[in-house]
C-alpha cells in the first residue's frame, strides 16, 4: 500500500509510463471503519464523483473483500484510495494500524493499487456537507467522498507543478 508524504503528489499506477495525461484513473474511495465502510466512486471519463451506499461490515473479511471486488469489476475501477485515520497530531493510532492492515488485505485480494490519503478532517467535512444539505446523521460515504476530493486536489496540484516546471 502506498502512502505519499503530505506534500507529495498522489501515487499512480506504477505499471503506467509516467502519470496519466488526461487525469487520474477511475477509483473507489474508502472510509474505513470497523462497522461500516464509507464508499465513493470517481469516474474519470465522466469526471464525476459520487458517494455510494455504505457497506455494513460483516465478521468475515473475505465477504467484505468480495463485495469490494464486485464493485471494482462492475464499475471498471482501477485503484482504491483509502482514508488513513491519523491522530490530529499526524501520528499513527490504533485506527491507523487497522486501516493499513485492511488496505494491505485489499491490495492482496483485489490485485489493484491501494493509495493511502490523510483523512483527519474527512469525517468533519462530510458531516458539515450533510448539515449544509440539511441531511441528518453521520454518513461514512460522504466522508469517503471528501477523501476522494483530497486525492483529486493533490493530483491536480501535482499536475499544475509539472506543467509549470
Amino acid at each position: 500500500m502506498s502512502q505519499p508524504p503530505p506534500s507529495a503528489p498522489p501515487p499512480h499506477d506504477s505499471t503506467a509510463a509516467g502519470p496519466p495525461a488526461a487525469g487520474p484513473a477511475s477509483f473507489l474511495a474508502v472510509d474505513y471503519g470497523q462497522r461500516r465502510l464509507g464508499l465513493a466512486v470517481y469516474d474519470a471519463q465522466a469526471r464525476w464523483l459520487s458517494p455510494l451506499p455504505e457497506l455494513t461490515r460483516g465478521k468475515d473479511l473475505a465477504r467484505d473483500l468480495a463485495s469490494l471486488r464486485a464493485l471494482l469489476t462492475e464499475r471498471g475501477l482501477q485503484h482504491v484510495v483509502l482514508g488513513l485515520p491519523l491522530g490530529l497530531d499526524g501520528k499513527p493510532t490504533l485506527s491507523t494500524r487497522r486501516a493499513i492492515h485492511f488496505g494491505q488485505a485489499l491490495e492482496r485480494a483485489l490485485g489493484v493499487p491501494v493509495h493511502a490519503v490523510d483523512e483527519r478532517l474527512s469525517s468533519a467535512a462530510g458531516a458539515q456537507a450533510l448539515r449544509t444539505l440539511d441531511l441528518a446523521g453521520r454518513d461514512d460515504s460522504q466522508s469517503a467522498k471528501v477523501i476522494a476530493e483530497v486525492y483529486l486536489a493533490a493530483w491536480s496540484h501535482a499536475e499544475e507543478g509539472q506543467t509549470r516546471g
